[in-house]
């Protein structure tokens, strides 16, 4: 069982970290069979939109760890 780590330590929307990047980096573990995420996230806040749609993403996987930093 493969495991991948997503860092979020930017601002979540335009300029920032945006769901097409989580989107590539998901995309990617697929590829790869990753079927466990470490999330760690330092970001000072952003898009409510940006974060709602990388939860979704997110929700496809059944073990996922997250660790605010």
């Amino acid at each position: 069982m493969a495991k991948g780590t997503i860092n979020i330590y930017d601002y979540i929307g335009k300029g920032g970290i945006e769901s097409k990047d989580i989107l590539n980096i998901i995309d990617g573990f697929k590829s790869n069979e990753v079927s466990e995420i470490e999330v760690r996230i330092n970001s000072p806040g952003g898009s409510i939109f940006e974060g709602f749609s990388i939860f979704n993403q997110l929700r496809d996987f059944n073990s996922i760890t997250t660790v605010i930093d």
